[in-house]
């Protein structure tokens, strides 16, 4: 599990090394969903095809690109993105929309992702992200 706690226009830097360590333990396992959830949203939102959750683990842990894969209203994508290895639910993770996208690596402050709302300048909050395996 990935959890921290992001400032309104603070760079990310602890953050992101938190980041990048945490891809380094999504070896290959039998996964059964990956959940994207935070302070603004603490269930989240879950996506529970097995193929695709492998598929974005990897991506995040190799830094290739996964997806868009669609799930329960949602477009999932991880992996390689024009600010650095990033992951979310919205389809895209180069825009400012609203929705759940998670770019702890973005060294601009304030565009780091936001959980149940805006992903770029959003308010402080904690961001978290699950895999879970059998």
């Amino acid at each position: 599990m990935y959890s921290q706690n992001f400032v309104s226009g603070v760079a990310p830097t602890f953050q992101c090394t938190a980041w990048e360590a945490f891809k380094t333990q999504l070896i290959v396992q039998n996964y059964v969903s990956l959940t994207i959830s935070g302070s603004n949203d603490p269930v989240g939102i879950t996506l529970t095809n097995s193929t695709d959750v492998a598929g974005i683990a990897l991506a995040l842990r190799t830094n290739i690109t996964y997806g868009p894969v669609s799930s329960n209203g949602y477009s999932w994508v991880g992996g390689a993105s024009c600010a650095g290895v990033s992951l979310s639910a919205t389809g895209i993770v180069c825009a400012c929309n609203t929705g759940y996208t998670l770019r702890p690596c973005y060294g601009v402050a304030g565009i780091w992702g936001g959980i149940n709302g805006t992903t770029c300048n959003a308010v402080n909050q904690t961001m978290t992200v699950t895999f879970q395996w059998v």
